[in-house]
């Protein structure tokens, strides 16, 4: 359900306050270049592949070797445990989706900065040309 409230909410600030006045179509402006990430040198894809590999590697080691990590999984393989041994369990759900919700943010961006340059709106990526 959060998807589709994101989506709409990236609908309205397109059309709205982010609207390029040069076009029909609600789309942002263009990013220039100089202010996109570039590419890794001797091929097409920029750095933001780099930067998921990291955010990936740190994901894992926060998820198997930390308490954050073991507290989630003990949600997740049973709620009732996790109640029983203390966990804070709304607490562990909203700081999850909240971290989650980052995530995807900056995986949109990293879209956005590294291969396309601007935003329409209902942005199918499947769709979308280079």
């Amino acid at each position: 359900m959060m998807s589709f409230i994101g989506i709409g909410l990236a609908n309205i600030l397109i059309k709205g306050p982010f609207q390029d006045p040069t076009v029909n179509i609600p789309e942002t402006r263009v990013i220039p270049i100089n202010r996109m990430l570039p590419d890794i040198p001797g091929t097409r894809i920029h750095v933001g592949a780099l930067i998921a590999l990291g955010v990936a590697l740190i994901a894992y080691y926060v998820l198997t070797r930390t308490s954050f990590g073991l507290r989630l999984h003990v949600l997740g393989a049973n709620p009732r445990a996790a109640v029983h041994v203390g966990i804070d369990v709304r607490r562990l759900i909203v700081r999850g989706f909240l971290i989650s919700g980052a995530l995807i943010g900056a995986a949109a961006a990293a879209d956005v900065l590294g291969v396309f340059g601007y935003l329409r709106a209902n942005f199918n990526p499947a769709t979308a040309t280079r």
